[in-house]
């Protein structure tokens, strides 16, 4: 299911198209894919602010990250936290480079950050990566 959500995220972004699935929006956590595209976007904006030219982001440059990624979820295999993965909160952009470098790591102090400052807390808009390529 993540993979099938990611990819019809991906397209809606790359196409400027819309996300019409009301079912894919729920996974979500969003009433509309306007939502979830502003919500990325003004993480892309922050990071842009303080970037160097050549590390500028935008839609066609980046991968959608899953903050806890979906592994720890299966790792941990508890049920009422399944809902949480997709959730737009648990989303950010990435460059591929960082997303493969950050892979499936999660730690104790990673889970403590993201349950107390980034699961649905819709005013964190900062980007979460503990783990970045090495050489950046």
């Amino acid at each position: 299911m993540t993979a099938k959500l990611r990819t019809s995220l991906r397209n809606a972004l790359n196409r400027v198209g819309e996300i019409k699935d009301s079912a894919s929006l729920a996974y979500f956590g969003v009433e509309s894919f306007g939502d979830l595209e502003s919500f990325l976007q003004s993480k892309i904006d922050i990071h842009n602010a303080t970037a160097s030219p050549s590390e500028q982001m935008e839609f066609k440059n980046i991968a959608i990250d899953h903050i806890r990624p979906v592994a720890e979820f299966k790792r941990r295999n508890i049920t009422a936290d399944n809902e949480l993965a997709n959730h737009y909160t648990n989303l950010q952009p990435l460059f591929p480079l960082d997303n493969g470098a950050k892979s499936d790591k999660w730690n104790s102090d990673d889970e403590i950050f993201w349950r107390e400052n980034i699961i649905k807390q819709h005013d964190f808009r900062v980007i979460y990566n503990p783990y970045p390529r090495v050489g950046v």
